[in-house]
């Protein structure tokens, strides 16, 4: 169980912390003020940023993503994930769902560069976003 609660760079949540949780914790807030973006961050941080997780997220907004599109489509659907939509530099401004003060059970996703390739089937991007936790 989550004692202390750190969003940092998740869609509009440029950062959120909670010091202290308690077993039933209840968010409230007017529309569009970020309610379903935590919700989001924390199943992705209880799915350990499970790729099907990521997916689902994307998807159910109509984010287009679909590894099996053209490479700018891609691009797009990975940016959605992040504070103010756009794909950071390579290596900065990670999205950091997890404790405040637990660095080794903070769950981490960054870009990183690589090749991108096509193929028959499409884009092969398996590599462009990379998890740590």
């Amino acid at each position: 169980m989550l004692s202390t609660l750190l969003i940092r760079n998740y869609r509009i949540l440029q950062k959120i912390e909670v010091p202290q949780l308690k077993r039933v914790h209840l968010f409230v807030g007017k529309n569009n003020t970020s309610k379903s973006c935590l919700l989001e961050a924390l199943h992705i941080y209880t799915s350990k940023g499970d790729p099907q997780t990521i997916n689902h997220i994307i998807s159910s907004r109509d984010e287009n993503w679909n590894k099996r599109t053209d490479v700018n489509t891609f691009h797009q659907s990975l940016a959605y994930l992040f504070n103010g939509y756009a794909l950071p530099e390579a290596g900065k401004d990670p999205i950091v769902i997890g404790p405040i003060d637990d660095y080794a059970k903070q769950h981490i996703m960054s870009i990183k560069p690589f090749q991108i390739s096509e193929d028959e089937e499409g884009v092969n991007a398996d590599k462009y976003l990379t998890h740590r936790r």
